[in-house]
């Protein structure tokens, strides 16, 4: 069985993740992380992965969300994302969010369509190319005075 994973940290202070076959949506989590994000993606990823007994080995393709959303959890997202696909040789696959899109019951319906469409189009078997952030402004960074 080919498996797809799935990573989104374009929303207010939440990661989500979810596990996709060919036919949809295997097992999902949202972890409410405030601004740890870094501190909470990868063992969100892990605790999925365990929860569903699917082993990364079997990853076919990565897929995440490329913005908008906010600096540093794009940053972590996208970043996640593009080290777990080069390092089990497998596409990263970017794909683009919209306003509005974190919120309410609506999100993974409208959202696991893509990705299966996705899915069905992907060719690649390995990884080629790096997904980049899309933060949809300038990042707000201070300056020290």
């Amino acid at each position: 069985m080919s498996n797809y994973l799935f990573i989104d940290t374009s929303t207010q202070e939440e990661i989500r993740v979810a596990v996709f076959d060919n036919n949809g949506l295997v097992a999902k989590k949202e972890l409410k992380v405030g601004f740890k994000y870094s501190e909470k993606m990868l063992t969100g990823v892990d605790s999925l992965l365990k929860k569903t007994k699917i082993s990364l080995k079997n990853t076919k393709a990565i897929l995440v969300i490329e913005g908008p959303g906010r600096f540093s959890a794009l940053r972590t997202g996208v970043s996640v994302a593009n080290t777990l696909a080069w390092s089990l040789g497998v596409p990263v696959i970017g794909i683009k969010g919209q306003a509005g899109q974190g919120v309410g019951k609506d999100y993974w319906p409208a959202l696991e369509n893509t990705i299966v469409n996705k899915i069905k189009k992907l060719k690649a078997k390995k990884f080629k190319q790096a997904v980049v952030p899309q933060y949809g402004q300038e990042p707000n960074i201070t300056i020290k005075k």
